[in-house]
């Protein structure tokens, strides 16, 4: 984007705005709806995580935040309208085989077998 020197510099700032604005795209919607419930997921079982955290599953201390992880993003996302495949078994057996996976990867996992929610009636 080369700087047209008759645009004043809030010509120049909305535009730039704008083309960011293009970048908000439904997936990028999803991944970042994905990555907030991860987030709050691993918050709400007591792990302070990052965008650039590893999750150790082998130190969830019990299956049972595994379950309460689980249901956490699944509420989560089914509030900002996507749904997700069950999650509880799959932590569990990611614990139980002492998995690591960078926050970045299971957001990519997560987004992979999550879909937008269609209200009733098919409207959106």
């Amino acid at each position: 984007m080369a700087d047209d020197p008759s645009q004043t510099t809030d010509q120049k700032t909305t535009a730039m705005l704008q083309a960011f604005a293009e970048l908000d795209t439904p997936a990028q919607q999803q991944r970042d709806a994905v990555t907030a419930c991860l987030l709050a997921g691993l918050a709400f079982i007591g792990i302070d995580a990052t965008q650039t955290t590893i999750i150790a599953f082998s130190a969830i201390n019990n299956d049972q935040l595994c379950v309460e992880l689980a249901h956490s993003i699944e509420t989560c996302l089914t509030n900002k309208g996507y749904g997700i495949r069950a999650l509880s078994s799959p932590f569990i057996q990611l614990r139980a085989a002492g998995t690591q996976m960078s926050i970045d990867n299971l957001v990519s996992a997560l987004v992979s077998f999550s879909w937008l929610l269609v209200p009733a009636g098919g409207a959106q």
